[in-house]
């Protein structure tokens, strides 16, 4: 979850006849705050996730840091102690540990904790899918196509008489020359966890990419120094594009990387402009750092 946290250069803005504002030290006394650029306005970020619809005495509806942003300057040392001390509050933040605690694999989710023989059943489907994993990045790696003639329903390890594709005909090699654990998945699976449908070949696909752009973009953030390589085209279907590149310094060389497709609507120069920024943004570069772009 990414919280916008206002940088030390940000001016909030003031309001009413005193002229009064957001306070950044506000953050350090009340670490659950944040603050909305939008609204201009202060909510807790706790209970605006996990206080649901109404809470206190009577179930009375939310208001002011949950459903509605906090304005009112004059009276923060009160209200935000107040809240502070709310118990819907404190039952609120901790929802939120636990599922910080659950997102960073730190604890197992209640259900798993629960019911042990969920946790064994999560085990064995990973390394089910470790070989399949495996295959498709061999594919990626040596520029071979996944897809076949035929490449749907269940893998039979007996050679078909049509071509099924690169993916389906590792599987069985891999698993005809000694992979028992593939082997085994593969005769006894049920029909809807194979794990080799090209619905999933494409899920693992899209995640080794996220997995790559990710790696990509922390050695460009660390870089603090790249260029943008930007090309405009059309693809097959007819659909504007930009191609992003970028072109960045590490471990002693320079080096050029293909970060990703983005469609474009609005191809005047404002629009583009646009585009990339926001997409830059969305896949966590810091474009403070950019010292040119191309073309």
């Amino acid at each position: 979850m990414y919280i916008w946290v206002p940088d030390d250069s940000y001016v909030f803005p003031s309001s009413g006849k005193r002229n009064l504002k957001f306070q950044r030290c506000c953050f350090k006394r009340w670490n659950w705050l944040a603050y909305s650029e939008k609204d201009d306005g202060a909510y807790c970020k706790y209970c605006v996730l996990f206080a649901g619809e109404g809470g206190g005495v009577g179930k009375q509806t939310f208001g002011n840091l949950v459903k509605k942003p906090f304005k009112n300057w004059k009276d923060v040392i009160e209200v935000f102690n107040n809240h502070t001390n709310c118990e819907y509050h404190k039952t609120c933040i901790l929802k939120g540990t636990c599922a910080k605690q659950i997102l960073e694999k730190k604890v197992e989710p209640i259900d798993i904790q629960i019911d042990s023989g969920i946790k064994l059943i999560i085990i064995e489907n990973r390394k089910n899918l470790i070989p399949i994993i495996e295959t498709i990045i061999f594919c990626g790696r040596q520029n071979l196509s996944l897809r076949g003639h035929r490449d749907s329903g269940p893998l039979n390890l007996t050679e078909p008489n049509e071509n099924d594709g690169n993916f389906r005909s590792l599987l069985r090699f891999r698993a005809n020359s000694g992979d028992v654990a593939l082997k085994t998945h593969l005769e006894t699976c049920s029909k809807n966890a194979s794990y080799t449908s090209p619905m999933i070949a494409n899920e693992i696909i899209s995640t080794c990419g996220d997995i790559i752009l990710k790696k990509i973009v922390n050695k460009i953030n660390e870089a603090k120094c790249f260029s943008i390589l930007a090309d405009e085209t059309s693809d097959i279907s007819g659909i504007e594009q930009f191609s992003l590149c970028a072109r960045y310094y590490n471990n002693g060389q320079i080096n050029e990387d293909f970060l990703l497709f983005v469609p474009v609507t609005d191809v005047s120069g404002k629009g583009l402009a646009s585009t990339l920024l926001t997409s830059l943004d969305l896949i966590g570069i810091d474009y403070n750092y950019m010292i040119g772009q191309w073309p």
